[in-house]
């Protein structure tokens, strides 16, 4: 083999291989559309039966995310003083700290104030709990957070034989890579 015919060859499995991710992408969006959250589907072979993969949609669970750091930082600040901590801001060149900050320049650093992470953990987890943003105290009005269910997320797990399953399918016609991946092929016959 030349190396023409070796960068021909990694040069063409690469647009395949865009191609066919992309491709992928989009049914996985499909069948995000179809699905349910949490349902499993099975693909088999209609050959033999044999198992080509499982597909799956994700069944999240509801998080708090701070969508606002500095409203959320304003309301601990206000309504749990004593649940601040302090931090450091580095803001010098990365040079200047990779060289001297812990042994010649602590002028480096800048001392801040930033929420407790275990109040942060604390009010993510009781949110996600009652299913809203919730403090401490049981405040309703907790600034810069919100608490979502994410979408479900569309996954495939091939069986292991299912390379050989696949190419049986596309021997016996029963599938064919245009029809994988478009019905029509860019530049194919219209």
């Amino acid at each position: 083999m030349t190396n023409d015919d070796l960068a021909l060859r990694v040069a063409a499995l690469k647009v395949v291989s865009d191609y066919t991710t992309r491709r992928y992408n989009e049914a996985r969006a499909e069948a995000a559309e179809r699905m349910e959250r949490g349902d499993r589907l099975m693909a088999r072979s209609p050959l033999a039966g044999v198992k080509v993969g499982a597909v799956s949609k994700s069944d999240p669970k509801p998080v708090a995310r701070v969508t606002d750091e500095k409203a959320f930082t304003d309301w601990v600040r206000k309504n749990y003083p004593d649940r601040m901590v302090y931090d450091f801001d580095v803001i010098g060149s990365t040079q200047e700290v990779v060289s001297v900050l812990f042994e010649h320049a602590p002028h480096l650093l800048r001392k801040i104030t930033k929420p407790d992470p275990e109040l942060v953990r604390e009010i993510r987890a009781d949110s996600v709990g009652l299913g809203a943003p919730v403090g401490p105290a049981g405040e309703a009005d907790v600034d810069g957070l919100e608490v979502t269910t994410p979408d479900g997320i569309v996954s495939c797990k091939p069986d292991p034989e299912a390379l050989a399953a696949v190419v049986d399918l596309i021997r016996a016609d029963k599938l064919s890579l245009e029809g994988l991946v478009r019905a029509e092929l860019p530049g194919g016959a219209e």
